[in-house]
């Protein structure tokens, strides 16, 4: 048996932690990571925040609901990062 926790273990009770979050801050931060992991090329940071506010079936854009990068960070708990120079936003790590 192995002392401590393996990175698996690890990001499960991340993930765990953004769901017990306020309501917004949980599926803001779910909706971002599920964004960032099914997304088939790196994600600009624009396009998530414009992806995250967008209402399925709505023709409405409300663009005083787009969120701050440093609030998606804060949301999924430091599971994200931003690439500065390609402006993308990707899991801080591949097994996520």
């Amino acid at each position: 048996m192995r002392d401590g926790l393996e990175l698996g273990d690890v990001s499960g009770a991340i993930i765990e932690w953004v769901i017990t979050k306020d309501g917004d801050k949980s599926r803001l931060g779910m909706a971002a990571l599920m964004w960032i992991s099914h997304a088939k090329r790196p994600l600009q940071e624009d396009l998530l925040c414009h992806a995250l506010v967008a209402q399925l079936g709505s023709t409405d854009f409300n663009v005083d609901n787009i969120p701050s990068m440093s609030t998606l960070v804060n949301c999924c708990q430091g599971l994200i990062s931003m690439d500065m120079e390609a402006s993308t936003v990707r899991l801080i790590h591949f097994t996520l």
